[in-house]
């Protein structure tokens, strides 16, 4: 018998009950992501990842404290440029 993995719901819960921002991902999503990370922002409609991202790689090395050794080690190229603010050109 094969179970099924439940999918992982991302949900804003209202004072008054009611609920906005649903967006659902696959758990499999989830764990395509060479860091496994939980914030649904960090993938796109398609539930793909972000860490090919260059914006995206600005937050994570700003924000949540990754390095750029930490995207080599997973071999992902990191396209964020180096240096105060790591602000990616449009």
């Amino acid at each position: 018998m094969m179970v099924r993995i439940p999918d992982i719901q991302y949900e804003t819960l209202h004072p008054d009950g009611t609920v906005t921002h649903v967006r659902t991902l696959r758990q499999s999503s989830l764990k395509a992501c060479p860091f496994v990370i939980f914030d649904p922002s960090h993938y796109r409609a398609d539930e793909t990842c972000k860490c090919d991202d260059a914006t995206e790689q600005v937050r994570m090395l700003r924000d949540w404290g990754y390095t750029r050794a930490d995207f080599r080690r997973v071999g992902i190229t990191v396209l964020a440029p180096k240096g105060p603010g790591r602000k990616v050109q449009s």
